[in-house]
């Protein structure tokens, strides 16, 4: 008899089958927020944890930094030896990789230990062999593929260094400073005029986004121009992650530009010092803070310059060229004329020394100190500016979506303003009640997540829920229910943006089974309920249990 009542405990739960998880907020608009203040960033990579490692090169360290934006150490100090370090990328089980000045490759291991695994600290060509005894030449950016193969920018090369220790010519000749690996083994790396190549496992390489410099344009990558760009990356989905001079360009796999990072505010140029809240406008209404409204400047670049009406050429007596004419004794506006003056610099101008410099009305620098305390538009400590577009050094995009840009001014996000989905929701059916188990967001949106919510109808409706942290868990309990009653359960995250997509819903019913409920357990309970029928039937057939002992039929509820 006992064996038909675990039987029958089995066969319970995979009476209900996994319910379907509800569509949440679709299209979500990005916001741009500071997600850490830590400036002068080179490489950045993603870890499993949601959050990112970077290169810290001014510092001579390597920095994590959490999903809520907190930054410790990874490896640093004298201890840790590193130089200057460049590129990073983490492994599946989190141990890091990083390159610096010494002309060596280490490893960080999860527990902190460091350890070279290429380069012998000599500069020169690579040679093809032990890892550790070949010379390398300024190595720069770094990733890791899927089998765990170690890639690395050399100068003369893009080397590939096996778990094993063993280092081979990946691709060359190459004077890419970075590179990137999707999950089928392809390369990705710069080539000269803002261009990327692919390079196939096979070798063979093909043009893969650019054009040439110049502003990129969502459509076709192959047709389209990219600004400047130091570091690619490549996420979990196979897109192609870099940052430009014009936001944040995303390949996808089929070869599709969009942009992330632009038309997100008022504001073009963010990395600025002090800029704190600037959101746009504001700062003299200024779409670029080289613009109008700087200290009584109706455009620096236009009129009221001391008589001068346009520094861009029509007006300034006439010139459209104005380098050196007409401009109340300018010697070199330095510039192309209507519209096109990108430097300015000119003595003469009514005593104005650089139309990008100084006495311009106590403005040291119209991308510089004095535009309402902005000392540099262009500097650090970017805060929370929402701007069109988000210059920096690498970026990176997370499982969740966001995508993250380092620069001068620190790391900025860009994504939803809501938290990710709870991850990993485990359910304990109990007498009248619930007691859930669940993993916080991965992404915790534009601010910090406040609470919990859980709903029992499959998001039909929600009440909130009071939680405990439990090690890496959150748990909590929903109580005043009915035994024998199926519901639908998921949790949500709040912040102060709203609530985030629903975990995946579980059925759960109260009283009905002393175990716990999983997201593959459903699955798994209904194949050992499976079992449980047969063995019983078996056990029928030959005998060894009278039928009568087993129930004419199941009851449902």
């Amino acid at each position: 008899m006992w064996s038909l009542r675990l039987a029958a405990a089995l066969v319970l739960p995979a009476l209900a089958t996994p319910l379907a998880t509800p569509v949440f907020a679709a299209g979500r608009p990005d916001t741009i927020t500071r997600f850490a203040g830590t400036a002068g960033l080179a490489q950045l990579a993603a870890d499993a944890r949601g959050g990112l490692v970077a290169a810290d090169p001014s510092g001579d360290r390597v920095v994590r930094i959490a999903p809520d934006g907190a930054v410790t150490v990874v490896a640093g100090g004298p201890e840790a030896g590193l130089d200057a370090p460049e590129g990073v990328a983490v492994r599946a089980d989190g141990a890091v990789y990083v390159s610096d000045a010494r002309h060596r490759v280490t490893m960080i291991t999860p527990d902190g230990r460091t350890r070279t695994v290429a380069g012998s600290g000599v500069a020169g060509a690579p040679v093809p062999g032990p890892a550790l005894s070949s010379p390398l030449s300024a190595p720069a950016g770094l990733a890791v593929d899927r089998a765990g193969n170690l890639f690395i920018a050399d100068e003369h090369a893009v080397l590939r260094v096996s778990p094993s220790g063993t280092l081979s010519i990946a691709a060359e000749p190459t004077d890419s400073r970075t590179v990137a690996v999707d999950s089928l083994g392809n390369l990705y790396v710069s080539v000269p005029d803002c261009g990327v190549e692919r390079i196939a496992a096979d070798g063979v390489r093909v043009a893969y986004a650019g054009t040439g410099c110049g502003h990129p344009t969502p459509g076709p990558a192959r047709e389209s121009r990219l600004d400047a760009f130091e570091h690619l990356s490549v996420d979990d989905r196979d897109n192609l992650v870099l940052a430009t001079d014009d936001g944040v360009a995303i390949v996808a796999p089929d070869g599709t530009l969009s942009l992330r990072g632009e038309d997100v505010g008022g504001v073009r140029d963010v990395r600025g010092e002090g800029a704190g809240g600037v959101r746009g406008e504001g700062v003299g209404r200024a779409r670029d803070l080289r613009g109008e409204g700087a200290g009584g400047v109706r455009d620096v670049r236009g009129e009221d310059v001391d008589g001068v009406r346009d520094v861009r050429g029509e007006g300034a007596g006439g010139v459209r060229d104005v380098r050196g004419q007409g401009a109340g004794g300018v010697r070199d506006v330095h510039g192309d004329g209507a519209g096109g003056v990108r430097d300015v610099r000119g003595q003469g101008a009514g005593g104005m020394r650089d139309v990008r410099g100084e006495d311009v009305d106590g403005v040291r620098d119209v991308r510089g100190e004095g535009v309402e305390g902005v000392r540099d538009v262009r500097g650090e400590g970017a805060g929370d500016v929402r701007g069109e577009r988000v210059r920096g050094r690498s970026a990176v995009a997370s499982s969740t979506g966001a995508v993250f840009v380092g620069g001068v001014g620190g790391v900025a996000r860009i994504g939803p303003a809501t938290p990710s989905a709870p991850q990993d929701l485990r359910i304990t059916p109990r007498d009248r009640s619930l007691e859930l188990s669940f993993r916080a967001p991965l992404d915790a949106g534009a601010d910090p997540v406040a609470g919990y919510q859980v709903s029992l109808d499959g998001s039909q409706t929600w009440r909130p829920l009071a939680t405990e942290v439990d090690g890496d868990r959150l748990t909590g309990s929903v109580a005043g229910l009915d035994n024998g009653v199926q519901y639908a359960v998921l949790v949500s995250a709040r912040n102060a943006a709203g609530a985030s997509p629903g975990s995946v819903i579980l059925p759960a019913v109260p009283g009905a089974s002393f175990l716990a409920v999983t997201g593959t357990d459903v699955a798994v309970f209904a194949w050992t309920g499976l079992f449980a029928v047969l063995v019983g039937i078996g056990l029928v057939v030959a005998g060894a249990v009278d039928p009568d002992c087993l129930p004419t039929r199941t009851r449902r509820s």
